[in-house]
Parts: structure tokens; sequence; C-alpha cells
């Protein structure tokens, strides 16, 4: 009786493991296609304008790269700012 427990249980189990490995690929990959993104796409330019600002001393005048930048708020970039400021770079 045991023998047969052990052979059954002695099964190839390669095609199982790969049909699941392929289902969590797809999972993975495929899932939220067609989603918004997780983050904007304009962050790093935030990060960027507010890096100029505290290395310039300006903190009226945020510019991105030399140019000027008022197409948002000044206080997103005080915030972050203050951030770097309190918690380093």
């Amino acid at each position: 009786m045991i023998q047969s427990l052990i052979s059954k249980l002695s099964i190839d189990r390669t095609p199982v493991a790969c049909a699941l490995l392929l289902v969590g690929i797809w999972l993975v990959f495929f899932l939220r296609l067609g989603t918004p993104p997780l983050f904007d796409w304009d962050e790093g330019a935030f990060s960027e304008a507010t890096r100029e600002m505290l290395a310039s001393g300006d903190w009226i005048s945020i510019t991105l790269n030399g140019s000027p930048r008022y197409d948002k708020p000044v206080l997103i970039h005080w915030l972050q700012a203050a951030s770097v400021s309190l918690l380093g770079s």
C-alpha cells in the first residue's frame, strides 16, 4: 500500500510546473496592460527643478536645465526642498 502511494507521488510534475510558471509570467506582464502608469512621466522634472532651486538658492524662480519652469505652482518645489533639506539628498 505504501509503495503504491509513493509511486503515485513520484509522477512527473514538469508539465504542471511549466504551466504554472507560464501563467505566473502572463499575470505579471499582461494583467495591467493598458492601465495608467504607476508614476507620472514628469516626476524626474520636479526633482531636477527642486535640485536646481537648492543649488542656486533662488526659491522664487524655478528653472529646469536653466530654462524657466512656470507651468506648476512653486509650493510643490518648496515642499520637496524642505524634505531634502531635512532628510538629505
